[in-house]
C-alpha cells in the first residue's frame, strides 16, 4: 500500500450495524471512479456508553455492496416558462 493514495469516507451511527445510514450519489460515485483506491469505515454503536466503537470496512465500489434506497431528488423546473410570472 506504500506509495499509493487512499480515499477514506466515514459513515457513524449510533445503534447496530444493521441502522440505516445516509451516502449521497456523488460518494457512490466516486467509488466507483476511485475502485479499490476507495474505502468506506462504518462506525456503528458509537453513542452507546461503556460499549466499545465496532467497524466494518468496505472497500471499492459501493452500489454492489449495500441496498441503497433513494430517499431525496434533484429537482428543476421542466419546460413550462408560461407559468412563469
Amino acid at each position: 500500500m506504500e506509495g499509493k493514495e487512499k480515499y477514506i469516507e466515514v459513515k457513524t451511527t449510533n445503534n447496530g450495524v444493521n441502522t440505516k445510514f445516509f451516502i449521497s450519489e456523488n460518494e457512490i460515485h466516486e467509488s466507483e471512479i476511485r475502485g479499490s483506491s476507495y474505502y468506506l469505515y462504518r462506525f456503528f454503536n458509537f453513542g452507546k456508553r461503556g460499549k466499545e466503537k465496532e467497524f466494518y470496512i468496505l472497500n471499492g465500489p459501493l452500489r454492489d455492496q449495500l441496498n441503497l434506497k433513494s430517499n431525496s431528488y434533484s429537482a428543476f423546473p421542466s419546460a413550462h416558462e408560461e407559468n412563469i410570472y
